[in-house]
């Protein structure tokens, strides 16, 4: 078994869309988007979103024998007094590998990137609350939760509890906010 963990280029594409939608179909209770907001995305619009950004956004993959099989999403925040942080988005790992480290790696990879970009100091994310594995790997990763947003989202009727969690980068970077 051949595995690789790299950034994502827009010549996975095609990859990258049909693993979101997995994701989505399995787990929707984990996403915002929904599978019929998906399939109105472009293989096109899939590339768009894998283009190299000068901010340092970007999404990893881990990819076993040629096939993609996990994703995480990094998405720096544009406003000028925003730019510190960043979202860890779009987290998920194939059935077929989950279990094997796959979600760490990609989680741990996308970390190390943010830590080479100036200037960003917290990487923020969102969990399904029930979602008790996910929220040990976060913690596990130095994620920290700082609050749950009650029915962040609601599906087929049911409402869906986020934790709302952070890494902080640099140790002790707010300090100096006190």
């Amino acid at each position: 078994m051949q595995t690789k963990i790299r950034k994502l280029t827009t010549q996975d594409a095609a990859a990258f869309w049909s693993i979101r939608l997995e994701a989505l179909t399995n787990a929707p209770d984990a996403f915002a988007t929904t599978v019929k907001e998906h399939r109105m995305m472009t293989i096109a619009d899939a590339a768009q979103r894998l283009q190299a950004r000068p901010d340092g956004s970007c999404v990893v993959g881990a990819f076993v024998d040629g096939e993609l099989v996990a994703i995480a999403g990094l998405a720096r925040d544009r406003q000028p007094k925003k730019r510190h942080k960043a979202l860890l988005w779009g987290v998920y790992a194939s059935p077929v590998v989950r279990g094997q480290g796959f979600g760490r790696a990609v989680v741990t990879h996308v970390l190390q990137l943010a830590r080479r970009i100036r200037g960003l100091r917290t990487i923020l994310l969102t969990v399904s609350s029930h979602n008790k594995q996910a929220c040990a790997l976060y913690r596990s990763l130095g994620f920290r939760r700082y609050g749950v947003e009650r029915a962040a989202l609601i599906v087929d009727g049911v409402e869906v509890n986020e934790d709302l969690m952070a890494l902080e980068l640099a140790t002790g970077a707010f300090t100096r906010l006190q």
